[in-house]
């Protein structure tokens, strides 16, 4: 009797997000073997790798994920001559390699396959097995680097699926034999054997002669995986074999010739399996925790097997939360399967018994002892109450004219898959993209697995947008060349959201806000506002005026010759330019266009105007001093008597001419003399002329006096003699008269006297009597005597 296999078809979910083949070094070649390679009626002991315990984890052996690549199979395990990680693409190299560290050697069969040649870098997966059928397989994929470079060279890198026990007699150790053939064929599957020619792989890849290439992948272009080449899905095969027996396979591939450029072997998870009735499940309206709801779909479990030459018994055991017979289909404790019947399906229904009870589960396992060995292999499924779905309208806004939005219904409860009819439109999918014009409310038909029919509304609410205003700069002229301007737009109304804002003047463009310098003469600003989302569009401009101005020029003196210390009106008039005029001179004034100037010698005298447009304009003149120095001195010497011959000497510069004046008379000799017929202090005076007629004048004074006497009393009683305290001799100014009486008190003091005391002090008159003076001439002299008052 052949052995009877349960095969429970899991659901599969990968949410990885990888476009290319991913790797995982985290299980021991133990747990490959144990929880990933091996599927059902085997069983698994004494896992070596590279003739070690199956206990460490191992570089060159771990998990792939094909799913998102081009290799083929979905998982497994793969073994490499170098590190697993070398195999995710891209293939962006056609010579990697890492090799082995410490290297792990040869293998001796692999060397045979390899036509003698050296092998490196082996990795070897052993193991012992019982199958509970007479046919053992597995599905593979051999890739390698060296793919397609070394094509019909030594440099073949070796693998085979060595496989001894009873019954078998092979060339290789243990006399074991390689199952790991081309398809139909006693051919092992080698580089040599199975490819389309030698070439480069980045220079257009293979080109034939094709060697068994229809199971041949050319990968030079891979984006999902490194190696150059690789097979198809290829299926390792042996029968018959005893069922129960003890056999052993060692899976091993290797470098050949040296230890460059790695080669790989993927092995389908769940692949290494022995022949046997395989049970599918199906569960006809379910959601994703395969749920039967009650009195709501069917419940299928199909058994089939390979070999229907004889009857089959298989028994059933039924457990779980859920009743066999009350809450489902009464299922029996066994089946047969007569001679010729392939298959057997067992349909589950489950019964609404109008109570709650929450999720229930049901389990099903079928029992065999073939070999000895007893398989027991189950599937789980729940039965849930049936609960009326409801919906609830995903009701949106539509804000822009050519946006779509989603339109959408949340579903609780019921059965799914459902399905959905939405008017307008006649849409089936769950959700459906609109963009309606105006406001429109959509209706949608739904109907679950379990044939609930129900409407439900969705509306769209198109927004109405206001019209787009704009406000912004007025047409302007400019005061001065040079001035800026801010080129800024509002925009309102419209869906608040326009596109960037950006200004031209038909040459250069400008963002909103940009502060810019206008050129002499008329420019149009222009901004054009796009509003994609309220479909709306305008434009906004102005103008801007810069004037051109004349040059500003400045008109003032030519250089100018005057006369010493004379004061001389200076000016300067400004032409051209904007206007508003400022003038500001060398010497600091500021403001008018002309000032009193007492310039020096060579003075240049600029003066800078500044219109109202900071334009400036400068002109400059040089003032010349015509030069005169007047002076003389007096010869006679002071103080002369009346009469007396007065000599000067004329010591003037730059002198052509002369005017002398004193005691009324004028002069206009260079050296004239002059007399004093009376006691007085006189004044000369000299004003010498220059050639260019200028003049400059000096005065000095002369003192002409008698003999000085100062009288010893006098009678200061109003009658007109003798009535003042006169000093003969006394002329000119700055002569001091202190006044004592005869306990030394000062009563008059007088720094410029004029004999003009009258013995009084403040309006008062002084005591007859002695008194003591003290007379300071205006030279130094000092004279002290007596003098007595007597009225």
């Amino acid at each position: 009797m052949k052995p009877i296999k349960i095969l429970l078809l899991a659901l599969l979910i990968y949410s990885t997000s990888y476009a290319q083949l991913t790797v995982q070094n985290t299980l021991t070649p133990n747990q490959l073997v144990q929880n990933v390679l091996v599927g059902g009626g085997v069983q698994i002991f004494n896992i070596t790798f590279n003739g070690q315990p199956g206990n460490t984890i191992t570089p060159q052996a771990g998990t792939f994920n094909g799913v998102n690549s081009n290799i083929g199979i979905n998982s497994g395990i793969l073994l490499t001559t170098g590190d697993i990680t070398v195999a995710p693409g891209p293939n962006n190299s056609g010579s990697t390699s890492t090799g082995t560290n410490p290297p792990s050697g040869g293998d001796p069969d692999l060397t045979t396959i390899s036509g003698g040649f050296t092998t490196f870098d082996k990795a070897v997966l052993e193991f012992d097995f019982v199958p509970i059928g007479d046919t053992v397989k597995f599905k593979y994929v051999f890739g390698s680097e060296e793919y397609p470079e070394f094509v019909n060279s030594g440099f073949n890198d070796a693998f085979g699926f060595f496989l001894s026990g009873p019954g078998i007699n092979g060339p290789y150790t243990g006399n074991s034999k390689n199952i790991a053939l081309i398809p139909g064929t006693s051919t092992p599957v080698t580089i040599n054997n199975v490819n389309n020619g030698s070439n480069d792989c980045p220079f257009g890849g293979p080109n034939g002669p094709c060697m068994n290439c229809a199971y041949y992948v050319d990968n030079c272009a891979g984006t999902t995986v490194q190696y150059d080449g690789f097979t198809t899905v290829l299926t390792a095969i042996a029968a018959p074999l005893s069922c129960g027996d003890t056999f052993h396979i060692k899976i091993a591939i290797a470098d050949v010739g040296d230890a460059s450029w790695d080669s790989g072997v993927f092995l389908e998870a769940g692949s290494f399996s022995s022949n046997n009735i395989l049970m599918s499940s199906n569960i006809d309206i379910t959601g994703s925790d395969s749920v039967l709801f009650e009195n709501c779909g069917m419940a299928s479990i199909k058994l089939s097997r390979g070999d229907s030459s004889m009857a089959q018994t298989i028994a059933i055991n039924v457990y779980g939360t859920a009743t066999n017979g009350v809450d489902y289909t009464p299922i029996p404790n066994s089946i047969t399967l007569n001679p010729g019947q392939g298959t057997y399906i067992l349909n589950i229904s489950a019964f609404n018994d109008g109570l709650i009870e929450g999720l229930e589960s049901v389990v099903i396992e079928l029992i065999q002892t073939i070999c000895n060995i007893q398989d027991t292999q189950s599937v789980k499924f729940y039965i849930g109450d049936y609960t009326i779905p409801t919906s609830t309208p995903l009701n949106v806004t539509k804000n822009c004219v050519n946006e779509y939005v989603t339109v959408g219904v949340n579903i609780v409860n019921g059965d799914p898959p459902f399905t959905y009819l939405w008017q307008p439109g006649g849409q089936t999918s769950s959700s459906i993209s609109v963009s309606p014009g105006s406001t429109t409310t959509y209706v949608v038909t739904i109907e679950d697995e379990c044939g609930y029919l129900w409407n439900d509304t969705v509306t769209v609410t198109v927004v109405t947008h206001p019209p787009l205003s704009v406000s912004g700069n007025q047409n302007i002229t400019l005061p001065c060349p040079g001035d800026q301007v801010t080129l800024q737009v509002n925009v309102s109304g419209g869906s608040g959201n326009t596109l960037p804002l950006i200004w031209t003047d038909g040459v250069n463009n400008y963002p909103n806000g940009t502060t810019v310098t206008p050129p002499n003469g008329t420019t149009t600003y222009t901004v054009q506002i796009q509003d994609t989302c309220a479909g709306m569009s305008t434009s906004f401009s102005f103008t801007v005026t810069v004037p051109t101005y004349p040059p500003l020029v400045v008109t003032t003196l030519n250089d100018t010759m005057i006369c010493p210390s004379l004061q001389f009106p200076v000016w300067a008039n400004a032409t051209g330019g904007a206007g508003g005029y400022s003038y500001s001179w060398s010497n600091g004034t500021n403001g008018a266009n002309t000032y009193i100037a007492d310039p020096q010698n060579g003075t240049v005298v600029t003066v800078t105007v500044t219109d109202q447009c900071g334009t400036t304009a400068s002109a400059s003149f040089t003032i010349t001093i015509s030069p005169i120095i007047a002076d003389f001195d007096i010869i006679t010497a002071m103080p002369a008597k009346p009469k007396t011959e007065v000599l000067v000497e004329n010591k003037s510069q730059y002198d052509v001419s002369w005017l002398w004046t004193s005691n009324g008379n004028t002069y206009t000799v260079e050296t004239p003399i002059f007399t004093y017929p009376e006691p007085a202090v006189y004044t000369i005076c000299l004003r010498a002329y220059n050639s260019d007629g200028c003049y400059n004048e000096i005065c000095k004074e002369v003192t002409i006096e008698d003999d000085f006497i100062i009288p010893n009393i006098f009678t200061p009683n109003g009658d007109g003699s003798n009535d003042l305290f006169v000093i003969k001799g006394l002329y000119g100014s700055g002569n001091s008269l202190l006044i004592y009486n005869r306990w030394g008190k000062k009563v008059y003091e007088n720094s410029d006297y004029k004999n003009d005391w009258n013995g009084s002090v403040n309006g008062k008159p002084l005591s007859d009597g002695t008194y003591f003076y003290v007379m300071i001439r205006s030279n130094g002299e000092e004279h002290t005597g007596s003098i007595t008052i007597l009225r």
